[in-house]
């Protein structure tokens, strides 16, 4: 088993947790904002885009603390009979047998394709919706920002939500890194199952 799956993994898994993080403030910040001007101006920015993020986010979260959890067990029992087999011949073929079967594409395909997919999905999903929310938030302050008919808590409003737009930015950097580490995280497993010439 390569020692890169399990480390691909926790550093997804801390990131994941980072943009939770980020996702549940943006999602407090953005749905006590109100314009008097405009009672329905957030409407949209907040539920379509930013009230499904903490969800998504944690999802991601959950799935990947318990796969990261999972393959760190698993590499600790690999290593632990690596060291017992080291001399003894027997016990490293048993060894070598168990890894060529964990490394099956059927064995692949059942334990890691569906919450790979549901994982990586969930950071699409993510990133069009912030991209959706940052757009859409964008407008919404050049729209209204030093408009004539605003009052100046209307205004102060509006530098609240331009605060904002980092928090979009940044949950979007955070989940294409994920998606990317995701993605390291199938090659190497496929990799290792062609090194094996399973």
């Amino acid at each position: 088993m390569n020692i890169l799956i399990p480390i691909l993994l926790g550093i997804t898994w801390i990131i994941s947790l980072i943009t939770m993080a980020l996702a549940l403030s943006l999602d407090d910040q953005i749905s006590s904002l109100r314009l008097d001007i405009n009672r329905v101006a957030f409407f949209k920015i907040y539920n379509i885009y930013t009230s499904q993020l903490p969800d998504l986010q944690g999802l991601c979260f959950a799935l990947l603390f318990i796969l990261s959890a999972y393959k760190i067990y698993e590499y600790k029992q690999y290593k632990q009979e690596f060291d017992r087999s080291t001399k003894d011949t027997e016990q490293r073929y048993l060894l070598t047998v168990k890894t060529i079967k964990t490394l099956t594409w059927d064995s692949i395909i059942i334990t890691q394709a569906f919450i790979m997919t549901t994982i990586g999905l969930s950071f699409i999903d993510s990133i069009i919706l912030c991209q959706g929310g940052l757009k859409e938030s964008q407008n919404l302050f050049n729209k209204y920002n030093n408009h004539p008919a605003m009052q100046q808590e209307d205004q102060n409003t509006l530098y609240q939500l331009q605060d904002q737009f980092a928090k979009y930015e940044a949950i979007i950097a955070l989940n294409a890194i994920s998606l990317a580490l995701l993605g390291g995280q199938i090659i190497t497993t496929v990799y290792s199952k062609f090194r094996l010439k399973i």
